[in-house]
């Protein structure tokens, strides 16, 4: 076993944690987020599974190319808990990684699963999302159990703490972590009036819509060339243009919506109304419209400017409930 680093007094120790990634798609983004938490985590091992191989602060383990949502979920639970040998595994992704290592909590070791809570569910089973979540070695064991079958059509997170929960409570004594832990572990999906707004302190997150909060403008835009193209139809990406548009970053918000248009065809006002809302359909349409009128004048995007301030504003006013100064 490599571990990520040796431990001193700047790095927060998890020498009983793997960080790992599992990556076939967006390898250069999952290996920076890697780094990302690597500087401030002193790991017990630091592990990349991909059929590429890169240089970085871990070490690569070549697997089949991971090519579906279903074909991570199976070597995730059915694969790599036999390659894992510390205590705990801290599974990132190329949109999740460690941001504060003071959020740390010695409690988080009282739990076999944390990931962030998902606000849409009321029914107790909130917790949570698997791309930036703490899994430990006992969780992982119990999911090799042939038993748990994995849906293909189903993300594995899921599965695993919905509808495999109850099950692995009661017969594996496993302990899935309470909201509240979990809202201070990580955070993934917010809502529009969330979107620009300071966020509490937590150990990491989890979502591209959130990385404007980490990632410099610059370094953003550079990211979403070597993205792969299904990114550009997630919400969450239509969260990050929202954001950069209601931040007043027209510039960002320009680049952004360019990236979205060169790799989706169809109505990019339609993926914008999954963030927004059906009911702010006109606003949807305005981010659209505006976007494409950046595009088509980038030389002359100045004289478009008073028309951004103003439609910024109503923005505000339609989904954050606040004004905002031009």
């Amino acid at each position: 076993m490599q571990p990520a680093g040796p431990a001193t007094t700047s790095k927060l120790d998890l020498t009983d944690v793997t960080i790992c990634a599992i990556d076939s798609v967006n390898v250069a983004a999952t290996a920076a987020a890697l780094d990302r938490s690597i500087r401030s985590c002193a790991f017990g091992d630091a592990i990349l599974f991909s059929h590429e191989q890169l240089e970085g602060p871990f070490r690569c383990v070549r697997i089949d190319p991971v090519g579906s949502t279903a074909a991570y979920s199976e070597f995730l639970y059915k694969h790599m808990p036999r390659l894992i040998e510390t205590p705990f595994v801290l599974v990132v992704q190329w949109d999740g990684y460690v941001v504060d290592p003071a959020a740390w909590k010695q409690d988080f070791r009282r739990y076999d699963y944390i990931g962030a809570p998902w606000p849409f569910v009321s029914d107790g089973f909130s917790v949570g999302n698997g791309g930036f979540s703490l899994q430990s070695q006992k969780l992982l064991r119990a999911m090799l159990d042939d038993r748990f079958l994995l849906r293909l059509d189903v993300n594995s997170d899921w599965q695993v703490c919905r509808a495999f929960r109850s099950q692995l409570e009661s017969e594996f004594g496993l302990r899935f972590a309470p909201q509240a832990v979990a809202e201070t572990f990580s955070y993934e999906t917010l809502s529009v009036q969330e979107f620009t707004g300071a966020r509490p302190p937590t150990f990491g997150f989890h979502g591209i819509g959130n990385m404007w909060r980490y990632v410099d403008d610059a370094e953003m835009i550079a990211m979403t060339r070597r993205l792969s193209p299904h990114v550009f139809a997630s919400p969450q990406y239509a969260n990050l243009l929202v954001t950069y548009f209601l931040l007043g970053r027209y510039k960002t918000f320009a680049a952004l919506y360019a990236r979205l248009k060169a790799h989706r065809a169809v109505d990019t006002a339609a993926l914008i109304r999954k963030v927004v809302g059906e009911a702010n359909h006109d606003v949807a349409a305005l981010f659209a419209g505006l976007g494409d009128r950046l595009i088509a004048r980038q030389e002359r995007a100045w004289m478009l400017a008073w028309d951004l301030r103003r439609a910024r504003r109503g923005a505000l006013d339609r989904l954050a409930g606040v004004g905002a100064s031009a």
